[in-house]
């Protein structure tokens, strides 16, 4: 997947909040949340266009955007990224924290544990590290609590 800063990520949020905009709508949204000028937004959105994750197109005088793909791909590309950076047996510990720490409605608990009770078990989950990168290589296993 293409890299993305987080200021285009900030971009891409406003895009995928509705199906095409204007660039000074744009500006408008960013401007509230961060202290840019029209001039880095516009930047932003050039280096969007040239990764190929936005489309641009002239309406008048003035520019619509539109992100090519949705935000569940880049979302889901993005946790899959951080995730490739710990060690998998530190997984679940991570994702249990995050549940607990979220706020879900009774319909989302419902969705999570009908998954949890239809999902496959290995009978140990395998670290994925280069050896010296975890504790799980060094004698006596340390814990992560």
């Amino acid at each position: 997947m293409t890299q993305i800063s987080n200021s285009e990520w900030e971009v891409m949020r406003v895009l995928w909040a509705s199906e095409e905009q204007k660039s000074s709508d744009i500006i408008r949204i960013l401007q509230e949340k961060f202290d840019w000028s029209p001039s880095t937004i516009k930047t932003l959105l050039g280096r969007l266009v040239d990764k190929k994750l936005v489309t641009s197109k002239r309406d008048g005088r003035a520019y619509l955007y539109r992100a090519i793909e949705g935000p569940k791909v880049y979302q889901e590309a993005l946790i899959r990224e951080d995730f490739d950076k710990i060690c998998q047996r530190q997984h679940s510990d991570i994702i249990y924290q995050l549940l607990d720490d979220l706020p879900m409605t009774s319909q989302e608990v419902a969705l999570f544990i009908s998954l949890l009770q239809g999902k496959k078990t290995v009978e140990s989950v395998a670290c994925n590290c280069v050896p010296g990168q975890c504790a799980c290589h060094v004698k006596g296993e340390m814990t992560y609590d």
